[in-house]
C-alpha cells in the first residue's frame, strides 16, 4: 500500500524537482500526470480497504490524501501544501496511537513541528518579497 502511495507522489515531486533547477513551471504532460495520479491514488486506497467503515480507514485515508493532494501543491509552490502534510502526520500520528505504537508518534510530532516552521519560514519569506515589491522604485 504505501509503496504505490509513494509512486503515486513521484509525478509531483518530479514536477517540484524540475521546478527547483529550472525555475520555472514543470512541463504540462508532466504537471496533467501528477494530478491524475491523486484521484487514482485515493481510489487505490478505497479499494484496499473496501470501504471505510473504521476510525483507522479514515486516518489512513486522510493520511494518503495529505500526501498526494500535498506533494502536489508544493511542487506548485502553493502555500496550502503544508496544511495538507499537516494532515498526513496528523492522522497518522492518531493512527499510530490509537493502533497501540505510542514509541513512533513523537516522530509524527516533529515532522508536524518543522510542517509548522516550514509555513512560517515561507509567510515570512512572501511578506518580505511583497515589501520588497512595494518598495522597489520603477525605473523611467
Amino acid at each position: 500500500m504505501f509503496m504505490s502511495l509513494e509512486a503515486g507522489g513521484a509525478p509531483a515531486m518530479l514536477c517540484g524537482l524540475l521546478v527547483g533547477i529550472r525555475r520555472k513551471d514543470a512541463p504540462k504532460w508532466l504537471d496533467l500526470i501528477a494530478l491524475l495520479v491523486i484521484p487514482i491514488g485515493l481510489a487505490m486506497s478505497l479499494l484496499d480497504f473496501r470501504s471505510i467503515p473504521l476510525l483507522n480507514h479514515i486516518l489512513e485515508f486522510a493520511g494518503s490524501a495529505g500526501f498526494l493532494i500535498g506533494s502536489y501543491l508544493l511542487a506548485k509552490d502553493r502555500i496550502s501544501g503544508y496544511g495538507w502534510f499537516f494532515l498526513m502526520n496528523a492522522a497518522t500520528a492518531w493512527l499510530l496511537y490509537i493502533e497501540h505504537y505510542p514509541l513512533f508518534v513523537p516522530q509524527q510530532v516533529v515532522s508536524i513541528i518543522f510542517i509548522i516552521d516550514a509555513t512560517v519560514q515561507r509567510v515570512k519569506s512572501l511578506r518580505a518579497a511583497k515589501a520588497l515589491k512595494l518598495t522597489e522604485i520603477p525605473q523611467h
